[in-house]
């Protein structure tokens, strides 16, 4: 699950959301290049998949989760988190923040056991299919943006645009709609009969990796249509990358 996650192969369905997040927090990682001795906390980190990026600078590293998964050293909630104030110089929280219930109070608590100096990072989802059941917030960058300036110095970050939303939720269909659908009802087999769907997954990941690389390349050449597409590119997205560093 955590190489599934943390390096995602390219005919996973969902192999663009991960692919920027795993881009846009190893940005992050690199701009520690120097630095030693960190503490470093995790949040709702479950298998912790991004671990490895941080390993280098961080001299502790510590998962909590309300869940006992594998690796988790903590069990606690992000609304009460059993530590003292300014415990850790670096708090990452990511694909979690989006269904706390209440994002002020664990934000507190993420400012409050961050060091003076340091930095929070957040990944939350932007447009992604979740079940009408599963409780969530849909950030806008520029709402996430004002939330997170109560706090300290804010940026957001938009990752992966239009060319890669539109393939990456065709394969979501796919993968929830067919797959799922085979999976529940045939089990083993029905994993099985779905494994030439990888080849559509594939096809589509890699159409929207060229459609980005054409854009870019041809905005580069001054061509004012690919211009505006890739200015348009930004305007959706599938998740959101946030850094926060807390005002102390």
């Amino acid at each position: 699950m955590i190489r599934r996650i943390s390096r995602a192969r390219v005919w996973q369905y969902d192999y663009l959301m991960l692919r920027e997040i795993g881009l846009g927090l190893a940005r992050q990682a690199a701009t520690l290049n120097g630095k030693s001795g960190l503490f470093v906390l995790d949040v709702g980190c479950k298998y912790m998949p991004y671990r490895r990026l941080f390993e280098g600078p961080s001299s502790r590293y510590v998962g909590l989760d309300l869940r006992a998964y594998r690796g988790v050293e903590v069990r606690g909630d992000a609304l009460h988190l059993p530590f003292g104030s300014d415990s850790f110089d670096l708090l990452l929280c990511t694909q979690a923040f989006h269904v706390l219930r209440d994002f002020r109070g664990a934000l507190s608590e993420f400012v409050r056991v961050t060091r003076r100096g340091g930095r929070i990072l957040l990944t939350t989802v932007g447009t992604w299919p979740y079940p009408p059941t599963t409780h969530l917030h849909r950030w806008s960058r520029l709402e996430l943006q004002e939330f997170l300036s109560e706090f300290g110095e804010a940026r957001v970050e938009e990752t992966g645009g239009y060319l890669q939303l539109v393939p990456q939720l065709a394969n979501a269909l796919v993968a929830m709609g067919v797959e799922g659908h085979l999976a529940t009802k045939y089990g083993r087999a029905g994993r099985i009969l779905a494994f030439p769907l990888k080849g559509i997954y594939l096809g589509m990941n890699l159409l929207a990796l060229g459609c980005g690389k054409a854009v870019r390349a041809a905005s580069g050449a001054g061509l004012g249509v690919a211009r505006s597409l890739e200015d348009l590119d930004a305007h959706l997205a599938i998740n959101y990358l946030a850094v926060l560093i807390p005002r102390k």
